[in-house]
């Protein structure tokens, strides 16, 4: 795997906007407001007890409302439950992808017209729907590896339990290095490939916006 890719993370980036609106119709007056959001419905914690039907610190499939690939990416090892930093780890990968903006990184709920969630790129590189049918796969590939690797959420599990040893993190640290690696040299072949597609100035908005380099 990867990365979420970007479909999945659209999913997880979903359903974190569907948990947070809830929580936040539920929320009262005085709590709107909390860290800049609604009844901080978009706090990953937050929306991991929601989500814990039976509060017993890990969520299962039948919890998890992302959808069976989703859960998969999550389980970062894949022993059929998530927990709360895996969750953790999920959510600040749907973040970034989706939630990037002009100024820096913005939530799902802050994805305004010129958002990745709701940004028209067909549009914006000005090409017509027979181009961009050309185009968009070479697109959505170079998106794709541009997520976060499930390797990082890995890492970051191993350094949150105390009983780690040294052996462990080193052997996180490795598995991170090298997905990164093949991470980074498979977008620089996406990369290539989309940039033959493009005109001078179709290519200058994508540097622009960091989806080419």
């Amino acid at each position: 795997m990867s990365g979420f890719g970007t479909a999945t993370l659209k999913r997880v980036a979903m359903v974190a906007l569907a948990i947070g609106m809830a929580g936040a119709a539920q929320a009262q007056p005085g709590e709107r407001g909390q860290r800049g959001q609604r009844g901080g419905g978009f706090d990953p914690e937050q929306i991991f007890q929601r989500l814990d039907a039976n509060s017993d610190g890990v969520l299962d499939a039948t919890e998890f409302r992302g959808g069976e690939e989703a859960f998969k990416r999550m389980d970062a090892n894949s022993d059929g439950k998530v927990s709360l930093e895996e969750f953790r780890s999920g959510m600040a990968a749907a973040r970034e992808e989706w939630g990037r903006g002009d100024r820096g990184q913005r939530g799902p709920q802050d994805a305004g017209p010129r958002g990745p969630m709701q940004r028209n790129w067909q549009e914006e590189l000005g090409l017509g729907d027979d181009d961009w049918a050309v185009v968009k796969p070479r697109f959505d590939k170079v998106m794709g590896l541009r997520a976060p690797l499930p390797e990082a959420g890995a890492l970051r599990q191993t350094l949150s339990n105390e009983n780690a040893t040294a052996d462990d993190i080193k052997a996180r640290v490795d598995e991170l290095r090298k997905a990164r690696a093949k991470q980074q040299e498979e977008l620089k072949t996406a990369r290539e490939a989309l940039r033959e597609l493009l005109t001078p100035r179709q290519e200058a908005v994508l540097v622009l916006e960091g989806i080419l380099d």
